[in-house]
């Protein structure tokens, strides 16, 4: 590994547990996940990270949501699942996580029109499921792109 990609990672590392230290006292109810996680991310384990944050993402929280998505975009040492990744971006940023737009547009430009459309889907149906409806967030869940016929 060079000096740079060390930096790199020793920063991506830095950001990642920071980013769930501030969430972990933003939501009491789930601290013990959150503080599970941000161990996990400190010491470098991504995967034992992601298995605390999914069911988190899961009950509704919308920054383990966004997390979710950021550790499926291709995390190191996780494998990369962009339609899942462009899933949970969307149903952070129908939350109300705005940040949620950028990384959303980047994974479904990756993905191409026919899977962002199905991944969407997939995260509206999720959002019903959950009652959750994006007239009432914070956001309005933005449109794949359809395909050109």
């Amino acid at each position: 590994m060079t000096d740079k990609q060390q930096r790199y990672s020793g920063l991506s590392r830095f950001w990642l547990g920071l980013f769930c230290a501030l969430f972990t006292l933003s939501n009491g109810s789930a601290m013990a996940g959150w503080k599970e996680a941000n161990a996990a991310l400190e010491t470098g384990k991504l995967s034992a990270a992601m298995s605390h944050i999914q069911p988190l993402a899961e009950q509704g929280d919308a920054s383990a949501q966004y997390m979710l998505g950021y550790l499926l975009s291709g995390a190191k040492g996780i494998e990369p699942n962009l339609s899942e990744a462009f899933k949970w971006y969307t149903i952070a940023y129908a939350q109300g996580q705005t940040n949620a737009a950028t990384a959303r547009a980047m994974i479904g430009k990756k993905l191409g029109p026919f899977k962002a459309a199905e991944a969407q889907r997939q995260a509206v149906e999720w959002l019903q499921d959950h009652n959750i409806t994006v007239a009432s967030s914070k956001a309005q869940l933005p449109r794949a792109k359809a395909a050109k016929k």
